[in-house]
C-alpha cells in the first residue's frame, strides 16, 4: 500500500491550486475552509470503508462498474498544440528581406469536453458528448488536488489530464489512491481481504483526523 503518498497527500491538503485559462493561481485557504474540506473527505473515505465491507466480490465490484464517486459536470482538458505561423519579413533587395520570423509550436491545455466523471474499483472513467477516457487506476502515477479539480499524470503517456468542475477534488484524489493501491494488491483475487482494506483505511482516517485536530486548534487560537 503506498500509505506514504497518501500521507503525503493528506498532509499537503492545503496546497490547492485553482485552474483557468491562464493557469494556475493560487488563492488564500482558511482554515475553517481546510477544516470542512478534511472531514468531507473523512466522509468520503468512511463511505468506501463501508460499501467495501458489505460488497467484497471483486468481480461485483468491477462487472456492475460500482461508482465510489461520480460528478454529473466535469470539463476535461488536455494540452494541444498550437502553431503560430512565421512571415517572410520586408523585402528590400532582390532576395534580402528584414525582420521576419519563424514557425513555431507550443503546447496549451485546451478544454475538449465536458461530461460525467467516474470513479469505479479500478478505472477512472470520462463520458462526455465527443470524448470518453478510460483509465486503468494501475496506470495512474500523480494525482495533483486543485480546488475544483486535479491533474493526472499516467504511465506510458507524455501528456496529462486536467479534470475541473469537480466536487470535493481533495476527496476524490485520496479515494483514487486508496482505490489504485486496493485494486493492485487484489488483481488476482475474486474476495476482498478485509484485514488489508480496513487497516489501510483507518490509517488514513488517523492521518485525516490528526490533521482536523491541527486545524481546530488553529481556529481555537
Amino acid at each position: 500500500m503506498e500509505v506514504i503518498a497518501l500521507l503525503v497527500l493528506v498532509g499537503t491538503y492545503f496546497a490547492y491550486r485553482k485552474y483557468n485559462s491562464g493557469g494556475f493561481v493560487t488563492p488564500e485557504l482558511h482554515s475553517q475552509e481546510l477544516l470542512e474540506k478534511l472531514e468531507q473527505t473523512r466522509d468520503y473515505i468512511d463511505s468506501v470503508k463501508t460499501t467495501l465491507n458489505n460488497q467484497t466480490s471483486i468481480t461485483y465490484l468491477k462487472d456492475t462498474v460500482y461508482a465510489f464517486i461520480e460528478d454529473a459536470s466535469v470539463e476535461l482538458h488536455e494540452p494541444r498544440s498550437k502553431r503560430i505561423a512565421g512571415y517572410s519579413g520586408v523585402r528590400v533587395a532582390k532576395g534580402i528581406y528584414i525582420g521576419g520570423s519563424q514557425a513555431r509550436s507550443y503546447q496549451e491545455m485546451r478544454r475538449l469536453d465536458s461530461g460525467k466523471l467516474k470513479l469505479t474499483f479500478n478505472e477512472l472513467l470520462f463520458m462526455g458528448d465527443l470524448e470518453t477516457r478510460t483509465i486503468e487506476l494501475k496506470r495512474i502515477m500523480d494525482i495533483e488536488p486543485y480546488i475544483d479539480g486535479f491533474k493526472i499524470s499516467i504511465k506510458n503517456r507524455q501528456k496529462p489530464i486536467v479534470f475541473t468542475g469537480v466536487q470535493e477534488s481533495g476527496s476524490w484524489s485520496m479515494v483514487i489512491y486508496l482505490l489504485r493501491s486496493l485494486s493492485s494488491q487484489h488483481a488476482r483475487k475474486q474476495t476482498l481481504d478485509l484485514d488489508v482494506v480496513n487497516r489501510e483505511i483507518d490509517d488514513i482516517v488517523s492521518e485525516i483526523d490528526t490533521q482536523i485536530a491541527t486545524e481546530k486548534r488553529e481556529l481555537d487560537t
